[in-house]
């Protein structure tokens, strides 16, 4: 598995550690599949119209990333520590 460019890299004391956004939080699939049912019948039930108000909901409830850092020693993993704050999302152009 391949986790891409970190969002930032640090070293300290001979271990060197990488900070990735990942999404570690979030619905799991019996809860996406219960979410898709209901938007589906709420969409049927109003001929669409549910859209204009769920969409808004959907974006302010969404999953964040979450900083999470490994940290590394003499080239083995010692520590994967996740970061309580959600990371910022970046900006797409």
């Amino acid at each position: 598995m391949s986790l891409g460019i970190p969002a930032s890299v640090s070293s300290d004391a001979g271990t060197e550690c990488d900070t990735y956004n990942l999404y570690t939080h979030g619905v799991g699939e019996f809860g996406k599949g219960s979410i898709a049912a209901l938007e589906l019948a709420a969409d049927a039930f109003t001929l669409g119209l549910a859209e204009a108000w769920l969409t808004p909901i959907e974006l302010t409830t969404k999953s964040k990333p979450h900083p999470v850092k490994f940290c590394y020693k003499d080239d083995k993993l010692v520590d994967v520590t996740e970061i309580e704050a959600p990371a910022e999302e970046p900006q797409r152009e």
